[in-house]
């Protein structure tokens, strides 16, 4: 019988997800895919594929925003439920609580605004934990296996989950054991990984598939220059994040979680200190495993979908204080659930801004074409320059949460290329070509609409400059 907090951390989660769904907004990505029907094979990721084209019973796949994001938000519960039987010693209940930190991470927002990648993104979480309810079974082999296999064909980012899992389970076993032998139980399934990674290359190659963002880093000159580079990109990301009013919740409870261990290192009569010492450790190398995709990968994608393990950064710690429990536990949760009640805030904002953005690009981009098509004859050529003015509200939310720029990116405002897809992502204008170039005078445009755009005319082919200074048609 499912436990009642179990349920209202159910109805938190439906909550938490109403913005996306209300919304119900595809990015790019999406419409090629439910448009052209193109899957995941060419990134490595045949199961992807696989299991949203049997939910779309074939292809091309179709709209069903509502129902993937509650089946993905469901997911994510029941790999922190089974977190909860592993490593919070049968407390499912705040297993299921930390599943709704992972859903609410505020790197996981991006995962969960796919309309079609976010429930092969949620299997991969889960794949990567339930190989470790039979941690000390014989099915730990071929559960791991088939696991790992299945994480590498949904989402390759989710494969740090397992190591991690195994840094949590040895952790929770020294603390249960005390002894220094529970390092032996992590190199069965360090071999089950290469074992695993393997079997999925032989896969690929059968089925001719050659995933466009393979290969590692090349060793060279430059190596360490690049993974700096790389390393200041996360940086960067971090830092916008804080700048977006996550840094009173996070400090609230790193000082609530030293205060927590000070007292349990002073109150223990043994055991106390390494205890804590251990904890920091796995911590620390469990946030390492959050760069290393795009550390070792020939190509960096430095988007906050990546940072898919950030929540399980947290899992020593509630690992420590569920073994002690008592107040120990209530005092961290009661602070966590302002990491969980920022999220709350942070996507309703992106929710908004990314509704902000849609409405604004298709306003000017139904206003170009509208412009266009009154006197072009038949198929027409449209060359992008500039970047789009935004909407004042939205530079407010923009300034204010700096963190939007990773998770609600204007396109509009990131070079021709991407002006195109967002000004005529349903209007689909062919050939369309895009360049830098010198916006002509005022008075020899064609069109010239309140300071939003101009549009210069040469035959069929159209130059359109976006947030032009000229104001009069």
């Amino acid at each position: 019988m499912i436990n009642n907090n179990v349920k209202y951390i159910v109805f938190v989660a439906l909550l938490y997800i109403a913005p996306l769904a209300l919304i119900n907004a595809d990015y790019y990505d999406d419409l090629n895919r439910s448009i052209t029907g193109y899957g995941w094979s060419q990134d490595g990721r045949f199961i992807a594929s696989f299991i949203m084209s049997i939910m779309s019973f074939g292809t091309p796949l179709l709209p069903m925003a509502f129902i993937v994001k509650v089946i993905s938000a469901a997911i994510v519960l029941i790999s922190g439920y089974i977190i909860g039987a592993c490593l919070f010693d049968g407390k499912k209940c705040q297993g299921a609580f930390f599943g709704l930190f992972a859903l609410t991470s505020p790197f996981y927002i991006e995962n969960l605004s796919y309309t079609y990648d976010s429930i092969p993104m949620s299997i991969s979480i889960l794949a990567g934990i339930l190989p470790f309810l039979f941690f000390k079974g014989r099915a730990f082999t071929p559960v791991s296996l088939m696991g790992l296999i299945i994480v590498l064909g949904t989402y390759q980012a989710s494969i740090v989950i397992y190591p991690i899992m195994v840094i949590c389970m040895v952790f929770r076993l020294y603390l249960n054991e005390r002894k220094p032998s529970a390092l032996i139980h992590a190199i069965l399934p360090f071999i089950l990984m290469l074992v695993a990674y393997f079997i999925y290359s032989l896969i690929i190659h059968k089925l001719d598939v050659v995933p466009s963002r393979a290969g590692f880093l090349e060793v060279g000159s430059k190596t360490m220059e690049v993974i700096g580079w790389r390393i200041k990109s996360y940086e960067h990301m971090f830092t916008s994040l804080l700048s977006s009013r996550y840094l009173i919740p996070i400090t609230l409870f790193i000082i609530t979680l030293v205060s927590v261990s000070i007292y349990y290192i002073a109150s223990s009569k043994e055991h106390g200190a390494t205890d804590v010492l251990i904890m920091i450790a796995c911590t620390l190398l469990i946030f390492s495993f959050m760069f290393i995709p795009n550390i070792i990968l020939k190509s960096m994608f430095m988007t906050p979908r990546t940072m898919i393990a950030y929540p399980f950064a947290m899992l020593p710690p509630f690992i420590l204080f569920s073994k002690i429990g008592g107040w120990y536990l209530k005092v961290v949760n009661v602070v966590f659930s302002l990491l969980i009640l920022y999220s709350f805030m942070l996507i309703n904002v992106y929710s908004r801004s990314i509704k902000e953005n849609i409405e604004t690009t298709n306003f000017i981009g139904d206003s170009i074409y509208r412009d266009i098509s009154v006197v072009a004859n038949g198929k027409f050529t449209v060359a992008i320059h500039g970047e789009i003015k935004i909407s004042d509200r939205s530079s407010f939310l923009y300034r204010e949460m700096p963190f939007l720029h990773y998770l609600s990116p204007i396109y509009a405002k990131q070079g021709s290329y991407w002006s195109n897809l967002a000004l005529f992502r349903l209007s689909r204008v062919y050939p369309i070509s895009y360049g830098k170039k010198q916006m002509p005078a005022c008075n020899t445009a064609f069109v010239n609409r309140y300071g939003l755009y101009s549009i210069f005319k040469d035959g069929n082919n159209f130059d359109v400059f976006l947030s032009s200074k000229c104001i009069n048609n």
